[in-house]
Order: structure tokens, then C-alpha cells, then sequence
């Protein structure tokens, strides 16, 4: 199986489990590509599912680059009807992982009155920030906050989501 298609099974468990089809993931859609991009990386870095992807910074968090490109070599694995040949024992030795972040995300949305893009775009931004640059969550929390000042709007909204990622990270 390509992993680009564990990443579709994992994005349809976790829309499953949240009952949330802001995960059904469409290319033609910015804030869509950016949930594809942030639910991959906190699968990987918090909840350790190695799909191999590597992450750097970019304008609005962490970016996979491979990710990107294998989604548009392969968007088939997106439609309906792929989804629907989906067997869940594929990815039976990674559900409790899934479960885990369907979890976190749960918590997150839920703490926040933020969109789903803003969200993940913020959480992962703290994330890797305080993961890539040996930071505290409270200085990497900070440092998004000055090098992305749209947030500082959210200040307030944002804060219960410092000590969600803390239990997670």
C-alpha cells in the first residue's frame, strides 16, 4: 500500500470519529490541503505514526512538500468511491493512534470557537516550534504569536489550547 493512502484512511477515520467533513479532503481547496497538511503532521510527530513524511517551516506551519506532491499524483485516494473500498484492517496496528488523535483534535476543536484551519494551523505551528527548536511550550506558544500576528485576535480563544497540546506533547 502507498502511504499516501494510509493517509486517506487515516484522515476518513479520523472525519468517522469526529463526524467532521471539514477531513473529507478536497485538492482544489486551500483550507482543505492545509488540514490534509497539519492532521499528517501531528499524526506523525504526537501520536507516532511514521508515514515518512518530513516537515519543514513555511508560511503557515509546518509544510510537507512530498506530501503535497503525492497528493496530487495520486488525488484518487480522496474520491468517495475509493473511500468506500477502504477495509479498516489496513490500518488495524495503527487505530489506537488514530483514535488518539481524533482525541486531540476533539479536545481541540472543542476548546476553541476558531475555524478548523486556524486551528490546526496554530496548534501545529506551537508544535513544531517548540519541538524543532528545543523550545517550551510557553516560549514556542509566545514565539507564534509574534511571528504570526494574525493570532493575536484569538489570544484569549486560543489559550484553554496551550494545556491540551502540554498533556499531548
Amino acid at each position: 500500500m502507498r502511504r499516501i493512502e494510509y493517509v486517506s484512511r487515516i484522515l476518513l477515520e479520523v472525519r468517522h470519529i469526529l463526524g467532521n467533513d471539514e477531513f473529507k479532503i478536497r485538492l482544489n481547496d486551500f483550507d482543505s490541503r492545509l488540514i490534509l497538511q497539519k492532521t499528517i503532521y501531528l499524526a506523525q510527530t504526537i501520536f507516532g505514526i511514521d508515514l515518512g513524511y518530513s516537515f519543514g517551516w513555511y508560511i503557515y506551519g509546518p509544510y510537507s512538500p512530498d506530501l503535497t506532491y503525492e497528493a496530487f499524483r495520486y488525488p484518487e485516494v480522496f474520491d468517495s468511491i475509493f473511500e468506500e473500498k477502504i477495509e479498516l484492517e489496513d490500518i488495524s496496528d495503527i487505530k489506537t493512534k488514530i483514535y488518539g488523535l481524533a482525541k486531540f483534535l476533539r479536545e481541540c476543536i472543542s476548546a476553541t470557537e476558531i475555524s478548523l484551519p486556524l486551528l490546526l494551523e496554530f496548534v501545529t505551528s506551537v508544535i513544531y516550534r517548540a519541538k524543532t527548536y528545543g523550545r517550551t511550550l510557553n516560549d514556542a506558544w509566545e514565539e507564534v504569536f509574534r511571528i504570526k500576528p494574525k493570532f493575536e485576535k484569538y489570544r484569549n480563544d486560543l489559550r484553554p489550547l496551550l494545556k491540551i497540546i502540554a498533556r499531548y506533547v
